[in-house]
């Protein structure tokens, strides 16, 4: 099988793009390879902003690329979210409260991972089992929640772990982004009170 090779990308608009030599960057401190995970693990330590930052400082893009998002391709056509520090922190945060799964992230969550589930497990009836066992965790995790039970939380997360890395970034992104839209959206609920007060 070919190894594919990815590269982190800075998108002003679609076609107009340019390919980060990570190697180049003044944050870069170690040789970083074409692989998805090494590419996840540089740009885990850094925020989108700080990721930007670097590229312009170390004349790789100039500063009206500032707005560009930052996207990871590869040479299969892949077209993919990083991993930064932003969704590890979120992740992190997701992991630790004790809060109630709502249903609608409960939802992203688990439709995402029977997705993944039924595409790398040809078995229906092992894939099955899998989808149920998540699904069971995500359930009896919010049944103990009062007694602020982690370990079902722990179950979840092993779960997508167990996942080739490819798929289990997938969920995690998918998490970071819900866990950032309501938080955007809290805000705006607060600026628009503290506008009619």
């Amino acid at each position: 099988m070919k190894e594919i090779n990815y590269y982190l990308v800075l998108e002003k608009r679609p076609g107009d793009n340019i390919i980060i030599d990570i190697n180049k960057l003044d944050i870069t401190h170690y040789y970083v390879s074409n692989s998805i995970s090494e590419i996840d693990t540089f740009t885990s330590m850094f925020t989108l902003d700080e990721l930007k930052d670097s590229i312009i400082r170390s004349n790789m893009a100039k500063e009206e690329y500032r707005d560009s998002t930052i996207k990871i391709v590869s040479d299969a056509k892949h077209n993919l979210k990083p991993v930064t520090k932003d969704v590890l922190e979120s992740i992190r945060e997701f992991q630790n409260d004790n809060n109630e799964i709502d249903i609608n992230m409960k939802n992203k969550m688990l439709g995402e991972y029977k997705k993944i589930v039924n595409k790398i497990h040809s078995d229906n009836d092992f894939s099955f089992r899998l989808i149920a066992l998540f699904n069971n965790a995500i359930n009896r995790y919010n049944d103990e929640v009062k007694e602020k039970s982690y370990i079902n939380k722990k179950i979840i997360f092993n779960a997508i772990e167990e996942l080739p890395y490819s798929y289990s970034r997938r969920i995690y992104i998918k998490i970071a982004d819900e866990l950032n839209k309501r938080k955007l959206d809290n805000t705006r609920k607060l600026e628009k009170a503290n506008d009619i007060a």
